[in-house]
This record gives C-alpha cells, structure tokens and sequence, in this order.
C-alpha cells in the first residue's frame, strides 16, 4: 500500500508541474499580446478625466495585485512560514509561479487603457545599456586574462548583474577556469 500511495503523490506532483507549466506558458502568450498593445486592455483610453483617474486608480491597484506576491514570495521568512504549514518544500517553486501567474493573468486581463504615461524608456538609452553590457563582459575577460586566478576568486564571490541567472555577466562559480 506504501509504494501505491508513493506512485499516486509522484504522479500528482509531476501532473502539477506539468500543470504549472502550461499556465507559465499561456502567461508568456497573454503578455507578448499586452506588451504589443494587442491584449485585452488594448482598447480606445478613456476621453474624460473622471473615466481616466478610474482607470489609473484600477492599473494602480492592479499592479500591487502582481508586485506584492511576486515580491513578498521571494523573502526567506515568509518562504519557510509557507514551506513549513501549507506547501511541501519540494512544491515551492511550482506554487510561485502559480501564484504569480494567476496574479500576472488578472493584471493583464482587467488592465484599462489610458493616454497617461506614468513611466517610458528613452529610446535613446538602448545602445548605451548595450554598451554598458558589452563592455563589462569585455572587461571581465580582460581582467581574467591579466589579473588571472585572483580576479577569478573576486568573480566567484560577487553577485553578477541582477537577473543574469547564465552568461559572462552572470556570477562565475568558484574554481571555474575562466576564458
């Protein structure tokens, strides 16, 4: 009875991955539409003022709605309060993403349109940031190539750049023969 009940928890733990990741998967296709301005929230912005701040009030509140779990998910304490009384440690991943998900899917679904721009990248900063990326990656193998195995102990103790999970500007694990 043990190795049946292992079976049927291994396939359901594998069902929710799976399950976790078609849901990833429509979350990538609704965004790519929204952020090509071809998703639900496409439509023609409000003409009055009144229509305007409600809409900016329920983009405002939508936001959080994605910000808040997105973030607080990620903090260790409230990671092992959740892995300790709700979600099998093992699960965890799966579980932010599916809340994140979920969150990122309303955000999107329910986001109103409006002529207000409250944030915009300059396009004139794109090949500066470009530049910046490629030059430090150059300067990295640079100084690997003069400095050697201490700068390469410095690359195993610094973080990288933020959200470089792989890559030369990803941090380079310790004892790790760089270019």
């Amino acid at each position: 009875m043990q190795g049946f009940t292992h079976t049927v928890a291994r396939a359901g733990g594998i069902a929710f991955g799976v399950a976790t990741h078609a849901l990833f998967a429509v979350t990538v296709w609704h965004l790519v539409w929204f952020l090509a301005g071809h998703g639900p929230g496409a439509g023609t912005p409000p003409a009055d003022v009144a229509t305007t701040v409600r809409a900016i009030t329920i983009d405002a509140m939508l936001a959080t709605l994605f910000a808040v779990p997105h973030s607080v998910l990620l903090l260790p304490a409230v990671r092992r309060s959740l892995t300790t009384r709700l979600v099998p440690p093992a699960f965890y991943g799966c579980f932010y993403c599916v809340v994140t998900c979920v969150a990122l899917v309303t955000t999107i679904r329910a986001w109103q349109p409006s002529d207000v721009v409250v944030w915009a990248w300059p396009a004139s900063l794109g090949p500066w940031v470009t530049a910046a990326f490629i030059g430090s990656a150059l300067k990295d193998r640079r100084l690997t190539f003069f400095i050697g195995e201490p700068y390469r102990e410095y690359q195993a103790l610094v973080p990288g750049y933020p959200g470089m999970p792989f890559g030369p500007l990803a941090r380079v694990p310790a004892g790790t023969m760089g270019p």
